[in-house]
């Protein structure tokens, strides 16, 4: 067996596991369990943090290590999935190293959702959330028209080199204003419950759960990071609200 392509396999499958939400302790023991297939003698080691990877593994002609830097991610339970599927597949042997390593250049080249796909479930996250907080039809409607807004924004900014907190900032600043134009021209009746609903699809909820897992699991630098980068991405996103609200009830 290849060990050079080996382990560059196993890097490759915690790259897109981490990329995609999953857990620190899953990664490691995916990453080790695919370089065991290597031999007992193998002696695989990977360490993981949500910017980088770090694998280890005895080889034929020696030590082998290989980094990987990672940079920010999205949510993606589809890559997750098949990860996982693969991983399951090479190590009882369905897949050999050459199968294992074409079934991942694949899983590399899905497609993410569309862009209409994603301005849509925005707009109905949008709205669904402003009626389970007592919001009225109205109101309902205008948040559908301001998770558009909001959507359209976020891939727009997606595209820029600019930092994920800022992009949350101006996302915040960006729902804000479009609801109180509604609010001022009578479209809506409560802006607080359409700004509230539309806040929804900013709220790094996976972050939140994955970093609490990791705490659990005792990978404490990997949890209070990902705490840490939740934290800043909501205070950057509430901070936008508030200082658009501070503005418009001082004119």
């Amino acid at each position: 067996m290849d060990e050079e392509k080996l382990i560059d396999l196993a890097v490759d499958a915690g790259e897109i596991m981490l990329k995609s939400g999953g857990e620190i302790h899953r990664v490691e023991d995916t990453m080790t369990r695919i370089m065991s297939t290597a031999g007992s003698d193998s002696e695989p080691e990977a360490v993981v943090f949500p910017t980088g990877i770090f694998a280890s593994m005895n080889g034929k002609k020696g030590k082998l290590t290989k980094v990987k830097r990672l940079e920010q991610g999205n949510t993606d339970l589809t890559r997750l999935d098949r990860v996982n599927t693969l991983s399951r597949k090479f190590v009882s042997g369905e897949f050999t190293l050459g199968e294992a390593m074409q079934d991942m250049e694949r899983i590399k080249k899905i497609p993410s959702v569309t862009n209409f796909m994603f301005v849509l479930g925005i707009c109905m996250t949008c709205l669904f959330f402003t009626l389970m907080f007592e919001g009225n039809s109205k109101d309902g409607f205008t948040s559908m028209l301001t998770g558009i807004v909001l959507g359209i924004t976020m891939l727009f900014l997606s595209t820029k080199n600019i930092s994920y907190f800022i992009s949350r900032f101006l996302c915040g600043a960006v729902l804000t204003i479009v609801a109180l134009i509604f609010y001022t021209y009578n479209i809506c009746s409560e802006y607080d419950k359409v700004i509230i609903g539309c806040l929804m699809p900013l709220v790094p909820g996976v972050t939140i759960t994955t970093a609490l897992r990791d705490v659990l699991n005792g990978d404490f630098i990997s949890g209070v990071s990902r705490v840490a980068e939740a934290t800043l991405v909501a205070v950057a996103a509430a901070g936008g609200v508030g200082i658009i609200l501070k503005l418009w009830a001082g004119m």
